[in-house]
């Protein structure tokens, strides 16, 4: 597979070895700062119970505490499993970018199962069932199930994730379509066939939400599945890569570019009310970015791009302006 410039200039060191044979899926896990979670996230796959080879492909993005060192410990107690994708800095760009996708292009089996390095899997036979669909239906080229969400924050109730898009209730197959009007998909629940992309297109390097975007692009081959079975937990917390990076001007102008980057990649998340909806609340929260900075006469700019855009949002957030207008 042809490698991006990014990549091929970036001195990242990976134990990736060659394979005599295959493996069936390649289980990307992406991780920084995880040490606290990361053995929880690993130890969940290698208790799948599975007929078939798989590998766990682990990039770590230069995390700053003992992440990496637990990494290295699992990676020499399961050398023929276990392989490491180790950057040495944080690259310029969107955070954890360059990351995600050598640990993608590193994935050698026939499917990529996908899991974050803060979440993990809950059954045993995960794997196996997203894998026996996937051979017996060839005109699907993604699946993926519910999900359990949990939090460490104070008076957290955990929930399914299910139960914030009530279409999953009574749908289980889906098309393109369905994914560019909006985001339902869990990450670490999907698993999709691998090499159906070839190389990610150049301003894939420009985007923050890179999940949903290979959600997007891989649904342009063929359908869905979603299994309502609960096969994982995913941990909402405040160190999560969108609060983490999201909080800036310039992080919150990424946001905006993303979105009209989709917009015109792609004919349905041109025409979703989600994605409008959407970038009102990205304008909305950059006037007050910029109100922060006393910059007034911009903030009032993009307090009427708000509005322009989706004028439901942004009277949501201005109830007393609704008798004037």
């Amino acid at each position: 597979m042809p490698i991006s410039s990014p990549i091929a200039n970036a001195p990242y060191q990976s134990s990736v070895k060659p394979w005599k044979i295959v493996p069936k899926v390649s289980v990307s896990i992406i991780t920084y700062n995880h040490e606290n979670y990361i053995a929880q996230a690993i130890d969940s796959v290698l208790k799948q119970q599975v007929t078939f080879d798989y590998e766990i492909i682990i990039g770590d993005d230069c995390s700053t505490d003992g992440t990496r060192e637990i990494l290295q410990t699992y990676q020499q107690r399961y050398p023929d499993i276990i392989q490491l994708v180790l950057h040495p800095k944080r690259y310029d760009g969107v955070p954890g970018r360059l990351n995600n996708i050598t640990n993608l292009y590193a994935c050698r089996g026939q499917y990529v199962a996908l899991l974050d390095g803060d979440d993990y899997w809950i059954s045993d036979n995960k794997l196996q069932t997203q894998v026996e669909f996937l051979d017996q239906h060839p005109e699907y080229v993604l699946t993926f199930h519910d999900a359990l969400v949990i939090s460490e924050e104070k008076d957290f109730d955990s929930y399914n994730h299910s139960d914030e898009f009530a279409f999953l209730q009574s749908k289980d197959s889906f098309i393109h379509r369905d994914v560019a009007e909006r985001w339902f998909m869990q990450t670490s629940s999907i698993m999709y066939r691998n090499k159906i992309l070839g190389e990610f297109p150049d301003w894939f390097w420009q985007v923050y939400s890179a999940d949903y975007i290979l959600q997007l692009l891989i649904s342009q081959y063929g359908k869905i599945r979603y299994f309502s079975h609960l096969s994982s937990v995913r941990r909402k917390n405040q160190n999560s890569f969108s609060v983490l990076y999201n909080q800036s001007l310039e992080d919150n102008l990424r946001r905006i570019k993303e979105i009209k980057i989709l917009q015109q990649k792609f004919e349905y998340v041109k025409t979703s009310i989600f994605f409008r909806k959407r970038l009102a609340r990205y304008y909305y929260r950059h006037a007050f970015l910029l109100r922060g900075q006393k910059s007034y006469l911009l903030s009032t700019l993009y307090l009427l791009k708000s509005f322009s855009t989706n004028r439901e949002y942004f009277l949501s957030k201005n109830s007393f302006l609704k008798k004037f207008i």
